[in-house]
């Protein structure tokens, strides 16, 4: 083949791949499906149907997949008929406001944010509680209900069970049937007027065996208020980890989450900890933090103590609040009141 034949054949060969390019170029490609997030924390897609509303679907167990379920079904027809539709569906929610007592409060702030399709993508809503602690809400329509804070003067909201709940994915741990009877509970605190507390607030390094003891009005080490015994403390990651505490006039586990007031009865000369106990609010997350919070009668008073530590370290933080006055058991916190160690 001589080089102008060459030529012509490249020429020829370019053009053709030319042609081809515009032709895929040119036709039309079917439109891509939306994608779908199963998680119930999806963004909208599209806007069809802006006032369409859609019924919710019977709850299933998010635990157990069943792809035969009608409402598998019925979710795969309304997310090709309308990818919005999980923002259509009306939400209406019943709660009630107790304070520590079971005790209903009234004219607390309930503020209440709703992902819809707004333009902001989600909706506040303010409401009051009645004279039962109770509030309700049924005139929204949207995804997901958050309920934001909850406020009254002298009462403190803290963390609650659950404060988020879905109204689209029938599959997901948080989906909500609204129910008034009975209506999902949330806690308020009510601060006590606080007292003069010791608190102790150090860390320390664990004896070689294994056994720390403290004098919880002083913070020195050696007394007889509490001491914390190291059962098993060798595997660095914390899937194995093990502790007894003991007090000679009583402990027990503190799980209210402000631990204000020290319980009357229900004390203990010992109790025992390990990797599975549940970690008091507050402490940091994670499988190496371990450690645990008590009421601690003493002879000096009752006290709140929180100690934590790293799994495999050979030592802990250890913090205290004593309240000195005799037969007291409020343990409400005012910086302003602290009384220093003797």
């Amino acid at each position: 083949m001589n080089r102008n034949t060459t030529r012509r054949v490249g020429v020829a060969v370019l053009i053709l791949l030319i042609g081809l390019l515009a032709f895929f170029s040119s036709s039309p490609r079917p439109a891509s499906e939306p994608v779908v997030r199963l998680d119930g924390r999806a963004t909208p897609a599209s806007n069809l149907n802006p006032s369409t509303t859609y019924a919710r679907l019977p709850a299933a167990d998010p635990n157990d997949y069943n792809p035969t379920l009608p409402q598998w079904k019925e979710w795969r027809q309304r997310n090709a008929a309308d990818p919005k539709w999980e923002w259509k569906v009306p939400i209406a929610f019943f709660g009630q406001v107790l304070d520590q007592n079971d005790v209903p409060v009234t004219q607390a702030k309930i503020t209440l944010s709703i992902t819809d399709l707004s333009a902001r993508g989600a909706s506040v809503r303010e409401l009051t509680t009645d004279a039962q602690g109770k509030f309700s809400l049924d005139d929204a329509k949207g995804k997901h209900l958050l309920v934001r804070s909850i406020e009254k003067e002298g009462f403190k909201y803290g963390t609650q069970k659950q404060d988020g709940f879905e109204y689209a994915a029938f599959f997901d741990a948080d989906y909500y049937t609204p129910d008034s009877k009975p209506p999902t509970i949330f806690r308020l605190y009510k601060e006590a007027v606080a007292e003069p507390l010791i608190v102790v607030s150090d860390k320390y390094r664990i004896p070689a065996d294994g056994t720390f003891a403290i004098d919880l009005k002083t913070g020195r080490e050696g007394g007889n208020d509490l001491s914390i015994e190291i059962v098993d403390n060798s595997d660095p990651t914390g899937k194995k980890w093990a502790v007894k505490v003991k007090a000679p006039s009583g402990l027990q586990v503190a799980e209210d989450q402000f631990a204000s007031v020290a319980p009357e009865s229900g004390y203990e000369s010992e109790v025992a900890i390990d990797q599975d106990t549940k970690q008091p609010s507050g402490f940091q997350s994670g499988s190496l933090y371990k450690g645990g919070r008590f009421y601690v009668k003493t002879t000096s008073g009752y006290a709140l103590v929180d100690f934590r530590m790293v799994a495999g370290k050979k030592s802990l933080r250890l913090t205290s609040y004593l309240n000195p006055k005799p037969g007291s058991r409020n343990l409400e916190f005012d910086p302003a009141k602290v009384v220093k160690s003797p």
